[in-house]
C-alpha cells in the first residue's frame, strides 16, 4: 500500500472520530426525545402541554439566553482563543441543555416537578454559556467566572432532585393500583417473595373476597362497583396505618394483607375486625357489603406463592360455608372456620 492510501486512510479515521464526538450528543437527544415521545402516552399522569404555554417557556429561555450573552459581552474584553475543541465541547453542552429544555416544555406531568426541571436546565445551559465565555473573552473581575460555577452546580443539584422525584413518582405510579391506590399486585408478589426471602420471622396472609359483588355490578352498574372497591380500599388503607404490613389489590374485587411479625392468634383478631369493619361501614347506596377472609401463618421454607394459594383457598372455604366470615388454613393442610355463628 502506497503512503498516499496510508494517507488517506488516516484521514478518514480522523474525520469518522471527529463526526462521531460532533453527532454523539446529536444522537443522544434524538433517543432522549423518543422517550419522552414514550412518556407522553401514559395516560392520566403525563400529557402534551399546551402550545402557547410551551411557545412561552421557550422564547422566555431564549430571550433570557440572548440577554444573558449581550450583558456578558459588554463587561468582557474580546480575546483570541486557540482552544476550539473545548469551545465546541461547550457550545454542544449548551445547545444539549436547550434541546432538554424544548423537549420538556413541551410535557405536562401530574404531579411531577417539572417547572423544578426546567428551573435546572436553563440553570446548567446559562452557566455552560458562561463558562465558554470565559474561554473566548476576558471579564474584568473573578465574578463572572464564579456566577459560572455557580449556576452549573445549582442547574445540576436542581436536575438531580427533579430526576428523583420524577423516578419516585414513576415508581408509586408502577406500585399502585389506580383504582383503590393500595399497592397492586406485582407489588404485593415481590413484596411478600421479598419477606420470607430475608426475614425469619412469621408473616401472615389476609385473603379478603368481596361477598356478592356480582351482583353489586348486575344492579348498580359497573361505575357503582368502582365506587365499592374504592371505598374498600379506603377502609383498609386507614386500617393498616397502625400496623406493620400492607394492603393491596390482588384482583378484581380480591384484596390481601400481608402481616408482619404476625402470630395465628393476632392473625385471627385482625382479620375478624376486619370483616366486622367491611360489614358496619357499607358505602352510601348499599344498605351492607360483607367479605370472605382467608388466614394462612408461614410454614418454614415455604414459598410466597404456596402461602397465598393457602390463604386464597382459606378464602374460598369461607365462602362456600356461607360467606361474612373468617378462616383459617392450618399448618396440616385443613381450613377451619373461626367465625363465630351469629
Amino acid at each position: 500500500m502506497s503512503n498516499n492510501d496510508w494517507l488517506n486512510l488516516e484521514q478518514t479515521a480522523i474525520s469518522q472520530k471527529f463526526t462521531n464526538k460532533v453527532y454523539s450528543p446529536l444522537r443522544l437527544v434524538v433517543k432522549l426525545w423518543g422517550i419522552l415521545k414514550d412518556c407522553c402516552s401514559m395516560d392520566f399522569q403525563i400529557a402534551r402541554r399546551s402550545k402557547p404555554r410551551a411557545f412561552y417557556l421557550i422564547g422566555a429561555n431564549l430571550v433570557l439566553t440572548l440577554g444573558l450573552i449581550i450583558l456578558v459581552w459588554l463587561v468582557s474584553t474580546p480575546l483570541e482563543s486557540e482552544n476550539f475543541a473545548s469551545l465546541l465541547l461547550e457550545g454542544t453542552t449548551a445547545l444539549f441543555a436547550f434541546i432538554l429544555f424544548v423537549a420538556v416544555s413541551v410535557i405536562r406531568a401530574a404531579g411531577a416537578r417539572i417547572s423544578w426541571l426546567l428551573i435546572g436546565l436553563f440553570a446548567l445551559q446559562c452557566g455552560v454559556l458562561v463558562d465558554t465565555a470565559d474561554e473566548m473573552i476576558k471579564f474584568s473581575s473573578t465574578t463572572w467566572p464564579a456566577i459560572g460555577d455557580l449556576l452549573l452546580l445549582s442547574g445540576g443539584v436542581i436536575i438531580a432532585a427533579a430526576a428523583y422525584h420524577f423516578v419516585s413518582l414513576t415508581l408509586q405510579i408502577a406500585n399502585t393500583d389506580r383504582l383503590t391506590e393500595l399497592q397492586n399486585r406485582s407489588f404485593h408478589t415481590r413484596w411478600v417473595e421479598d419477606y420470607l426471602v430475608r426475614q425469619h420471622h412469621p408473616l401472615a396472609i389476609v385473603a379478603i373476597d368481596m361477598d356478592s359483588f356480582k351482583s353489586i355490578n348486575d344492579v348498580h352498574g359497573h361505575a357503582f362497583g368502582d365506587t365499592v372497591l374504592r371505598h374498600i380500599g379506603q377502609l383498609l388503607k386507614n386500617f393498616m396505618r397502625t400496623r406493620r404490613g400492607i394492603a393491596s389489590r390482588t384482583g378484581g374485587e380480591e384484596f390481601e394483607i400481608a402481616l408482619k411479625n404476625a402470630t395465628e392468634s393476632s392473625a385471627i383478631k385482625l382479620a375478624e375486625e376486619l370483616r366486622e369493619l367491611i360489614e358496619q361501614n357499607p358505602p352510601r347506596g348499599v344498605d351492607r357489603v360483607t367479605a370472605s377472609i382467608g388466614v394462612a401463618l408461614s410454614q418454614a421454607d415455604e414459598s410466597a406463592s404456596a402461602l397465598r394459594k393457602r390463604a386464597d383457598a382459606a378464602a374460598y372455604f369461607s365462602k362456600q360455608s356461607g360467606k361474612n366470615r373468617v378462616s383459617l388454613a392450618g399448618s396440616s393442610q385443613t381450613i377451619s372456620n373461626v367465625t363465630a355463628e351469629a
